[in-house]
Formats: structure tokens, C-alpha cells, sequence
């Protein structure tokens, strides 16, 4: 159970048929909503206002970043039951324990890191090569013929 105040708060649980449950109040716990789940939900944590988690059966992680109001999965990696679950205040560092002694520890709040772009190989660029130019033929220049001695 989870209350930021008097009004508002989570509760975390197993329903009558084994589904899990989150339910929020916003009036004291006068009236609840209750979203339901395939795996039983135990542990929840709200390390900001905004910011919380719930984890239970099968590994199952949740995140909200509305105080409750929905929910989205996030990958745990295992397939533990998971029990309980505890953040630092800044909602990246936190800690999550299962059955036989599983221990999840995340630095960026449970979030994927971001898959890298690929770094571009640089290419080979071969030196350029001389384009190869023409050379001009020298001109030949006629070799001036011995004149003939005119006859005397």
C-alpha cells in the first residue's frame, strides 16, 4: 500500500481468482479503481510524485508516470515472482527481490538503454591518382634539305 496523502493512494494485491490487482483511490479510500492483471502485483514504490512501480508474479514490472493512473510493463529479465520493490528518490536507482534470493538492480529506472546508432566505419579513400595528361608530341620540324648547287 501506497498513500502520497490523505486521498490519494495504491493498493497492491491478489484477487479472489489469482489475478493481480493496482487500485488508486483519490477520496480516502471512499471509492477505489482497480486495474487487473494476469499475475499477481505485491510490491509497489513511488519514488516521486509521478513516478512509481509495482512488481509482482512471473517477473512482471510495472512503471506509471501518473501517479497511479496507468500502468506499462518493462522487461525484468527474469521470471521470478517478484515481491517487493524500493527506489531512491530520483526514480533511476532501485532494487527489486524475488523468490530464491533474485535481486534486480537498475541504474536508469528500469528503462531499456537505448539501442546505439552504428558508428559509421570510415571508409578507405584511396590517395587520388594523377589524371593521366596527354603529352604533346613535339612537332618535328623538317630538316631544311641541302639545296642543289645550281651547275656552272
Amino acid at each position: 500500500m501506497f498513500f502520497f496523502d490523505q486521498t490519494i493512494g495504491l493498493v497492491s494485491g491478489t484477487v479472489f481468482d489469482g489475478r493481480g490487482a493496482l487500485a488508486r483511490t483519490t477520496d480516502g479510500g471512499v471509492n477505489w479503481s482497480t486495474a487487473f492483471y494476469d499475475q499477481a502485483i505485491e510490491g509497489v514504490a513511488f519514488p516521486t510524485t509521478a513516478s512509481g512501480f509495482a512488481v509482482g508474479s512471473a517477473g512482471r514490472i510495472l512503471h506509471t508516470t501518473d501517479t497511479g493512473s496507468t500502468w506499462s510493463d518493462q522487461t525484468s529479465g527474469s521470471s521470478a515472482n517478484l515481491h517487493d520493490v524500493s527506489f531512491a528518490s530520483d526514480a533511476l536507482r532501485g532494487i527489486v527481490v524475488g523468490d530464491g534470493g533474485v535481486i534486480l538492480r537498475t541504474t536508469d529506472g528500469g528503462e531499456p538503454s537505448p539501442t546505439p546508432s552504428p558508428t559509421p566505419t570510415p571508409s578507405v579513400t584511396p590517395p587520388p591518382t594523377a589524371t593521366p595528361r596527354p603529352t604533346p608530341t613535339p612537332r618535328l620540324r623538317p630538316t631544311p634539305r641541302p639545296r642543289p648547287t645550281p651547275a656552272r
